[in-house]
This record gives structure tokens, C-alpha cells and sequence, in this order.
């Protein structure tokens, strides 16, 4: 509108006068005078409120996007000795034929402990185990191994090593991590055969574990 005015206002004088107006009529279209007409376009980010493309480029990272998950961790447990780490190497979540229970095989250093599941944990949409099924459940820890019938062990650091006579594992938080490699953090209770006789020991545990079929 601004161009159409100029044009109005020179109407009727000098040729140089209007040769100066068309001069103007050309500096104010060029300068995004041009109404609805205009081309030009406007740059990314112009006139929006301080930090808010900022924002904007801090969305939510995808899915399965984020540090792997690594196998193992350990038992944080509370001994008439003191507190005591003891290793975790490997963890399994041994997912079973239909028919058959699901189970929990833990290794390490002279750690050799498998939880009974008590039935199947299905999978979601993503092929992820549904573990919220066990939250809070004990899983009962098995006297002998299922597949060679020795003892369940635990070797305790500046202790000794001991059989297991029983105990669970508690499953209190987990995360599905972006490989195969989940995480589970809960309780762990042990019965554990010492020379005195049986001792109860509690405590916690952390480690990543790996879903095997």
C-alpha cells in the first residue's frame, strides 16, 4: 500500500521528479513493501520469543536412543562382618517353553544363584519383557542347579564361601535398555550355611541382565 501511495503523491510532476519516485517505488518494494505480493521469505526462528528455538531443539530423544546397559553389577549385602560387594558377572532371564516356568540364573566369582520366576512373563508390543508382572514378588531362590544339581554358592570377600540353603530376589525398579541388556535393582535375602549353622543375610542388588529364548 505504502508503493501505491508514493506513486499518488508524484503524480502530475516533473519527469525527474518521477523518475526519483519510481526510484523510491523500487527501494520500498524491494525492502518488503510489496504486500500481499511479497516473495521474500522469513528467516527461521524471526520475531519467536527469546530461548523458545531453543526449546525447541531440546525434544525428547527417541526411543532405544541412550548409553547401553552392561551385563552384570552386583549384591550389596549386610553381614555380621560388615557390608560386602559381592560381584555379579553375568545375569540371565531365562524365557522358557509354554509349559514351563521362567527362571533367573545370576554367576560370578564363586556366585552361582538361579530364582524361580513361578510362570511366564509375556512380552510387549516392542518385544520387551513385561517385568512390572514380578515387580515386588519373591522370587524364591533354588536349593540346587537345575542343570547340573550342585548347591547354590556364594563367595564372600574376605569371608569364605558358603552354600545357599534358600532366600529370594525382590525385583523393585527396572529399565529396558536400547540393546539387549535390561536393568533390575531390588532386595535380596539369603540363608546361607556357615559353621556356626544357618545365618540370614539381606541386602540389595543392581545389575544388568540379558533375556535369553
Amino acid at each position: 500500500m505504502r508503493a501505491y501511495a508514493l506513486c499518488l503523491a508524484f503524480n502530475g510532476i516533473s519527469f525527474q521528479s518521477l523518475l526519483g519516485a519510481a526510484i523510491l517505488i523500487s527501494f520500498a518494494i524491494l525492502s518488503g513493501c510489496g504486500g500481499d505480493n511479497a516473495t521474500g521469505t522469513t528467516p527461521a526462528g524471526a520475531g519467536a520469543p527469546a530461548g523458545q528455538e531453543a526449546s525447541a531443539s531440546q525434544a525428547a530423544p527417541e526411543r532405544g536412543v541412550g548409553s547401553p546397559i552392561r551385563e552384570g553389577g552386583a549384591l550389596k549385602l549386610n553381614t555380621p562382618a560388615g557390608p560386602v560387594d559381592v560381584p555379579v558377572e553375568e545375569a540371565q532371564y531365562v524365557n522358557t517353553d509354554e509349559g514351563y516356568s521362567d527362571y533367573v540364573e545370576v554367576w560370578g566369582n564363586g556366585l552361582s544363584l538361579t530364582a524361580q520366576v513361578g510362570g511366564k512373563v509375556d512380552e510387549n508390543d516392542r518385544e520387551q519383557l513385561q517385568y512390572q508382572s514380578l515387580a515386588g514378588k519373591p522370587l524364591p531362590i533354588q536349593l540346587l542347579d537345575p542343570e547340573n544339581g550342585e548347591p547354590m554358592t556364594i563367595e564372600i570377600p574376605g569371608s569364605g564361601s558358603y552354600t545357599i540353603l534358600g532366600g529370594a530376589l525382590v525385583v523393585e525398579n527396572f529399565e529396558h535398555g536400547p540393546s539387549t541388556v535390561d536393568r533390575w535393582q531390588g532386595r535380596v535375602d539369603l540363608t546361607l550355611q556357615t559353621v556356626q549353622g544357618p545365618i540370614a543375610v539381606t541386602g540389595t542388588f543392581s545389575f544388568g541382565i540379558v533375556p535369553v529364548w
